[in-house]
């Protein structure tokens, strides 16, 4: 949250005062207390929004939230910049390809439940599902647009490490 933060203060010649904060409701509620101008934040958001006590200027994502359908991503105000969180389950190498299958099954069809569904509206995430053969380019995709994205908001000029 704090680098779409710093590249909008980079690409605007905006000097803000980072104000750190161990996790999203104590931003949100120092926004909501008039105690900073503005937040980033990831999640826990929308009933504050939904309730009128903050007003949802943009998205991070690659694509609008369908939660709020009329607020633009940062990418369609003119800025190169989309970030997702990526929460991943993981697993030893090397399991066998049907026990593979039989979990990525599960997870989806997980997915598809009315429970699962409300709890990620209600956390204003949009899911995004990717099979073990997929997730890889994902990350190496994400990777590097992150690294494009922190050099050019000048928060680092060579990675720590590398992907791979």
């Amino acid at each position: 949250m704090h680098a779409a933060m710093e590249y909008i203060a980079s690409k605007e010649k905006i000097k803000w005062v980072h104000v750190p904060y161990k996790a999203a409701p104590a931003a949100l509620m120092a926004l909501v207390g008039g105690h900073v101008d503005a937040c980033s934040a990831g999640v826990g958001y929308a009933p504050l929004a939904a309730d009128g006590q903050i007003r949802v200027f943009a998205t991070h994502g690659k694509n609008r939230s369908p939660q709020f359908p009329n607020v633009p991503t940062l990418k369609e105000l003119g800025y190169d910049f989309a970030k997702e969180t990526t929460h991943s389950i993981v697993g030893p190498a090397g399991i066998p390809p049907e026990i593979l299958t039989k979990l990525e099954m599960a997870f989806s069809k997980g997915m598809e439940t009315p429970e699962f569904k409300n709890t990620l509206q209600k956390l204003d995430c949009t899911v995004a599902n990717y099979p073990s053969k997929d997730f890889g380019p994902h990350l190496k995709d994400l990777w590097g647009r992150s690294e494009k994205m922190f050099k050019e908001a000048g928060l680092i000029t060579e990675p720590a490490t590398q992907p791979y």
